[in-house]
């Protein structure tokens, strides 16, 4: 479930959060099948989180981007659990989600300078 300050907090605004609702096992929606085939999500980070909610898996701390309209990626962390009624019929996913792409960036930064300092070092062998 999402109202209009958790997708502010999520920072993906209306047509992502259409996305994201894909993965707490909503129904598709026209503006999320708009997303998916436009490619934005990564086809691959998709694939692998659907098979989870298919299989109704639960899943920590999964990071899975999308490519803006600008052009640039955005990284979001999600965690779900399945969620079953009383019957055991599945209802749904109870979770959490968040931007994380400022620390993905910055994650890449450091591991791209450690990689630079590594070849300098090596090379002064």
């Amino acid at each position: 479930m999402e109202n209009g300050g958790s997708s502010e907090i999520a920072g993906v605004g209306n047509e992502g959060i259409s996305g994201i609702s894909l993965f707490m096992g909503g129904d598709t929606t026209p503006g999320a099948a708009g997303i998916l085939a436009t490619g934005r999500w990564n086809e691959t980070e998709r694939a692998q989180l659907d098979d989870n909610i298919a299989n109704r898996r639960p899943f920590l701390d999964f990071v899975y981007s999308r490519t803006n309209a600008d052009g640039t990626i955005q990284y979001l962390q999600v965690s779900g659990e399945p969620m079953f009624d009383s019957t055991s019929l599945f209802i749904g996913y109870r979770g959490i989600g968040m931007d994380v792409t400022d620390r993905m960036h910055r994650d890449r930064e450091e591991k791209h300078l450690r990689s630079d300092t590594d070849k300098i070092d090596g090379s002064a062998d």
